[in-house]
């Protein structure tokens, strides 16, 4: 291999817990990423970040008497990213996302005295969440490789903006739709291939890179506390492809 190839970026991975991507009523609201990991090779690396435990609220509106917020609790989170480096004839990347337990509500609570609950918008309670993303490239054979793969001990989904309760366990199907409406969309192992043209005589299509999303909760406009909120809750991600960063799919760039 040349010294040239050996001293670039060939490949790249990266991982984390979650990330909350939300506009309300026109105001942009971001929590995370948690845990987040990024590593290229050559040279070999292995990345890692462990959250025990993690208890965070977002609000939604500052200074709104609704107090609409989401509030995330979880433990056990660990994320990976790594590469052996280059191999004989390959090299390959791995970024990985587990996740003990996470819960998360978005709601609206009522600065009383007695602070009653107010409308639940969303509700997701999961455990044992895993999710992986691999690429591989063959010099000999001139070709790439990519998997990727989420997996659950339990979910379960629920509040206005579902309409009613979701529940899920085991290895799920890629692009596996648990729920879909007009304003609001939830992909378990949600994965997103980028291809790339090889050259040749021969044109034909190689996979650059993937991302997979074990939890992808896209909203479009829905009402909520009597407003619109847009954007995306994603709980496991996990990247892996060519070259020095994973911008081919990933939602955090």
């Amino acid at each position: 291999m040349p010294s040239s190839v050996l001293n670039q970026a060939v490949v790249s991975s990266s991982a984390d817990g979650l990330t909350v991507q939300l506009a309300f009523g026109g105001k942009a609201a971001h929590l995370g990423p948690v845990a987040p990991v990024r590593g290229s090779a050559a040279p070999a690396y292995d990345q890692t970040a462990r959250v025990a435990q993690l208890d965070r609220t977002l609000t939604l509106e500052p200074g709104n008497p609704l107090n609409p917020n989401l509030h995330v609790k979880g433990s056990g989170i660990r994320t990976e990213a790594a590469s052996a480096g280059m191999g004989i004839d390959a090299v390959s990347a791995n970024g990985a996302a587990d996740i003990g337990s996470v819960d998360v509500v978005l709601t609206d609570n009522p600065l009383s005295p007695r602070g009653i609950l107010g409308l639940l918008g969303l509700s997701v309670s999961a455990s044992h969440i895993h999710a992986t993303a691999d690429y591989s490239h063959v010099y000999g054979m001139n070709k790439s490789f990519v998997t990727g793969d989420a997996s659950f001990g339990s979910l379960r989904l629920g509040g206005a903006l579902i309409g009613k309760t979701l529940t899920f366990s085991g290895d799920a199907a890629p692009n596996t739709v648990l729920f879909s409406s007009r304003t609001v969309t939830v992909t378990l192992d949600r994965q997103i291939v980028s291809d790339l043209i090889s050259g040749g005589l021969t044109k034909t299509l190689t996979p650059e890179g993937i991302t997979t999303q074990a939890i992808d909760i896209s909203l479009c406009n829905a009402t909520l506390f009597g407003k619109s909120v847009s954007g995306d809750i994603v709980i496991g991600e996990a990247t892996a492809g060519a070259g020095g960063g994973p911008a081919w799919g990933s939602l955090h760039g």
